[in-house]
């Protein structure tokens, strides 16, 4: 919960809204386990993954191909748009 004080000034009226201690302690333990996961995950980068480079590359290639397909069919719908406006205003 935040706390929500209200503060005029110049005849205005302004919120603002302050974290409590339990907001605050909880912030502090998800970045606390934040950093221990990405310690963690470092510590882990040492594993010997020279058997994943097939799967990687594999990947790459179908990724490649996706994107490739996906840029014909925008260029088709791209034409298809051009071409009918083209007879519209003919």
């Amino acid at each position: 919960m935040q706390k929500v004080t209200v503060i005029e000034k110049n005849g205005a009226y302004e919120l603002s809204l302050k974290p409590t201690f339990s907001t605050r302690l909880k912030q502090s333990l998800i970045i606390a386990a934040g950093s221990a996961l990405a310690l963690h995950a470092s510590a882990a980068s040492s594993i010997d993954a020279t058997g994943l480079t097939g799967e990687i590359e594999g990947a790459k290639d179908t990724v490649l191909g996706l994107f490739g397909v996906a840029l014909i069919v925008l260029g088709v719908f791209a034409g298809w748009r051009y071409l009918k406006r083209g007879a519209n205003s003919a």
